[in-house]
């Protein structure tokens, strides 16, 4: 999985050169990163300070994680190969915004709603109730879910009752047997196919991000320790599912506010 592409600020040092002295919690993790004193592996949850070094046996490692603070970091090997090195993440502006729906209301223009860009997938079903009346659904009409795979374009005709559709990846990431990686895939379309005419009309393109929920909860278990942890930051009474929207929004891509909110109370605070 990739972190967004984003208009950001960054600031690139060495950890060693932080005067600070730093404590860093990690958020998320990919590829191999070790901490060199004791060879063990970086995950979820693991914190290091900023003198510490950290070894990459694969160049294309990296992480995200935040300082004591409340700054996220994306960390990477640097040129030297006994160090890190970090940049911080201050975007400017946000690049994104999340799919603004306060209620659970059908999307009438899943282009619009798409936004051609990445989007991110959370659990292993989503379901959106869309306008059927800009998309007729029945035995005859329908949406097409296709992505090209080893040059092959794959398709797959998406789950729907008649108010929504449905988004189940084991179901759309497997071909005849083969179970596929998601992240090995490319060109995702959307597309409203007519079996009367066998023709399928282009309705939406968009980069799928697949976020699995319990590695998800993790994360967010980190951001509100750390954040619970400073003086500062807790006496402004962040408001949590906020702050959790804007992570997703910053480490992966754009996602549905209201599906997001709702996924927070019944799956996150969930006993």
């Amino acid at each position: 999985m990739l972190v967004k592409n984003i208009f950001l600020v960054t600031v690139f040092f060495l950890l060693g050169f932080n005067s600070i002295a730093q404590t860093y919690s990690v958020l998320h993790t990919e590829g191999t990163i070790l901490k060199t004193t004791t060879q063990k592996v970086l995950v979820t949850g693991d914190t290091f300070l900023a003198n510490d070094s950290l070894t990459f046996p694969k160049l294309l490692s990296w992480a995200v994680v935040i300082s004591s603070s409340g700054d996220l970091l994306f960390v990477q090997s640097s040129e030297i190969a006994t160090k890190a090195s970090k940049q911080v993440i201050t975007p400017i502006e946000r690049g994104l915004h999340p799919v603004k729906r306060k209620e659970n209301i059908p999307v009438k223009d899943l282009s619009a709603y798409f936004k051609g860009d990445q989007f991110v997938f959370i659990g292993s079903d989503f379901s959106l109730p869309i306008d059927t009346e800009s998309y007729e659904l029945n035995e005859k009409l329908f949406l097409l879910y296709r992505y090209e795979y080893n040059s092959r374009i794959i398709t797959h005709k998406l789950p729907f009752n008649k108010e929504s559709i449905s988004f189940n990846p084991s179901f759309l990431y497997e071909y005849k047997g083969e179970k596929i990686s998601d992240q090995k895939t490319t060109n995702t379309e959307l597309a409203h196919f007519d079996s009367n005419t066998n023709l399928p009309t282009f309705v939406a393109r968009f980069r799928p991000i697949w976020l699995n929920e319990e590695q998800l909860k993790k994360e967010l278990h980190v951001l509100v320790k750390v954040y619970g942890s400073n003086k500062k930051i807790k006496e402004t009474k962040l408001n949590t599912t906020a702050l959790f929207l804007a992570y997703v929004q910053d480490i992966y891509g754009q996602t549905d506010e209201f599906y997001f909110s709702e996924w927070v109370q019944k799956s996150y605070y969930s006993k």
